[in-house]
């Protein structure tokens, strides 16, 4: 009965040619725009298609099925809040675009399902989404989410044990890396921003060339926050040799900073609350060394700063009731990849 109201709805527009189109446009935007506080989901499917069959310009398509696709995902949320994931997901599925929002409940979606590296993928996708103008109009109301999209980013990556969602094959950038390297661009340029981070650098191509600063406000905002990126390279239990997986993930970082010529980086080295004070801060140097002789035997002629903070500066967590006491540690024994100038 539902396929056969929306295809009744997609008949009523074949059969009316002499309806001026920009009215049926209107008219079916309107009807969308009535959907959104309605209860059930069909009806605002079924508006989505009606729109669909409008001949509405590009644009105004665009928009409309990304708003609808937001919509799609606030009726997700609940869902994922109360454990029915399945059902979110369902709902998800019908979204119409591409849209920052969706792919971050995605995110949400597989961290509650411990899919760690999923998560971090789809963090990853929705900051690249909501910071590129060309998909998400610059709103400053979306800085806060942008943040934390690119926290959650972080610790799911460090998680996951892989920098997949941070690195391409080929080495390019994505998500809180890409946001890094941004980073650097702006600093370079003298423009103002409100980070007390020393900033990340690499002559990374410049997609906002000669663009208006208030454009890209949610972009510079995460890039001036985002300042060091966790990398999830291991070492052996209370040792500074690299496991495999560490050797791993460092090749990565090799394999990045010589595809985007980096000149000058520092290398920060992290440990949990476990053990005292003085040996902590000892590994945590000695595990940054060992990535900077790791990287140097790859070939990166880069300048390596070396940096060790042991347990004094744990990461600033999005929610720390989420995460076991494991996983907190896991995320806190880091190593930091900060871009320079």
């Amino acid at each position: 009965m539902k396929h056969f109201s929306r295809l009744l709805a997609l008949l009523a527009l074949a059969v009316a040619p002499s309806i001026p189109l920009a009215s049926v446009c209107e008219d079916a935007l309107s009807t969308l725009t009535a959907t959104y506080s309605a209860p059930e989901t069909a009806s605002l499917l079924s508006a989505i298609d009606t729109v669909k069959a409008a001949n509405c310009s590009a644009p105004t398509e665009r928009v409309a099925m990304g708003q609808a696709s937001a919509v799609l995902a606030q009726r997700a949320q609940p869902h994922v809040a109360s454990g029915n994931l399945d059902h979110a997901e369902e709902i998800l599925e019908k979204a119409p675009a591409l849209h920052w929002a969706v792919q971050a409940i995605r995110g949400d979606i597989a961290a509650k399902r411990g899919a760690r590296e999923e998560a971090a993928q789809m963090y990853s996708a929705a900051l690249d989404t909501i910071t590129d103008p060309a998909l998400t109009p610059p709103d400053k109301r979306l800085i806060p989410v942008a943040d934390r999209i690119a926290r959650l980013a972080q610790e799911n990556m460090m998680l996951s044990g892989t920098m997949s969602s941070a690195v391409t094959r080929g080495g390019q950038a994505s998500g809180v890396l890409k946001s890094a390297m941004r980073g650097i661009r702006i600093e370079k340029a003298g423009t103002p921003t409100t980070t007390t981070t020393a900033k990340p650098n690499a002559p990374a191509a410049d997609l906002y060339a000669n663009a208006p600063k208030e454009t890209y406000a949610v972009a510079d905002s995460v890039a001036a926050t985002v300042g060091a990126v966790y990398l999830p390279i291991r070492f052996a239990f209370g040792s500074d040799q690299l496991d495999h997986a560490g050797e791993r993930e460092a090749q990565t970082v090799a394999t990045f900073l010589l595809s985007n010529n980096v000149y000058r980086l520092s290398v920060i080295g992290h440990t949990d609350e476990v053990g005292s004070d003085a040996s902590n801060l000892d590994l945590s140097i000695r595990r940054a060394q060992t990535v900077k002789h790791f990287l140097e035997a790859k070939g990166v002629r880069a300048n390596i700063h070396v940096e060790g903070k042991g347990e004094s500066e744990p990461p600033k967590l999005v929610d720390y009731t989420v995460y076991s006491d494991e996983e907190r540690r896991k995320i806190a024994r880091r190593v930091e990849l900060l871009l320079h100038e």
